[in-house]
């Protein structure tokens, strides 16, 4: 039986190579030693920022995000984009 199989994790955690790839590595930190993540207060907004993952083979892709939603977005929005199609995603939370 086929399993799914992880090609790609980031986390944001080691800025060296972790964020490699991204259009823009601006990252951000709740506190010392706390979660990373890509942008944070006053970064990143009003702009897209990408990635580029090469995958083998496959009939079937499962993407998992968390997106981090900081202060007020009245109004605001965030999509994901799939070869530069924005799709109908299942969001979870």
């Amino acid at each position: 039986m086929k399993q799914w199989a992880v090609t790609a994790h980031d986390d944001f955690e080691d800025a060296n190579s972790v964020a490699n790839g991204w259009s823009d590595m601006s990252i951000s930190s709740c506190s010392e030693g706390g979660n990373s993540f890509l942008g944070g207060h006053c970064l990143l907004s009003y702009q897209e920022v990408s990635k580029t993952y090469t995958l083998p083979k496959h009939e079937h892709l499962k993407i998992s995000a968390s997106v981090h939603m900081f202060d007020n977005w009245d109004g605001e929005s965030v999509y994901m984009k799939v070869n530069d199609v924005i799709g109908n995603y299942t969001i979870n939370g």
